[in-house]
């Protein structure tokens, strides 16, 4: 087996036995109706290697789910990854240099801002401090919409172990 396959062999070892590959199905493309395979029969050739295709299922509404099993074993994999101590380390360091573990992007922050405002309005019964009735997202000044993002945004930091 040339280097070139082994390191590929490994890193698909690697994926499927720290449960990273769950994660990335599960949350990024499972709800897309895609899923990255692994092969599960030793290749011949060599032993783990990618499947080049994508598991597509568009056309199915829900995409994809793990059955309940697949859920309990394939996470207590990838928890037990994430504590393992050189990764609670790196993750130490992230935070600390960083101030933040897991980058956060623009689109989650304005994504979840609209969504923490309607949590709000919803919890409130869409009634302002002044018992007024509150404005749609759409209807907000760019300043508001913007201050609930800067708060979803530090809300993230903190609950992923960093400072907002």
């Amino acid at each position: 087996m040339s280097e070139d396959a082994s390191e590929r062999a490994s890193a698909s070892d690697f994926l499927r036995a720290s449960g990273l590959l769950f994660e990335i199905n599960r949350t990024i493309l499972h709800p897309l109706g895609l899923a990255l395979a692994v092969t599960a029969e030793p290749d011949p050739r060599i032993d783990g290697t990618f499947d080049r295709f994508w598991l597509n299922r568009t056309e199915d509404k829900a995409g994809w789910i793990f059955e309940e099993i697949e859920i309990s074993v394939l996470g207590n994999a990838l928890v037990a990854f994430l504590n393992r101590p050189e990764n609670l380390e790196r993750f130490a360091a992230r935070r600390k240099e960083l101030g933040y573990i897991i980058q956060g992007t623009p689109a989650e922050s304005v994504t979840l801002a609209e969504a923490g405002y309607r949590a709000y309005g919803d919890f409130v019964g869409w009634q302002n401090y002044a018992g007024l009735p509150m404005p749609k997202w759409g209807e907000l000044p760019e300043k508001i919409r913007g201050a609930w993002g800067a708060a979803i945004t530090g809300a993230i930091q903190a609950g992923r172990g960093g400072t907002p």
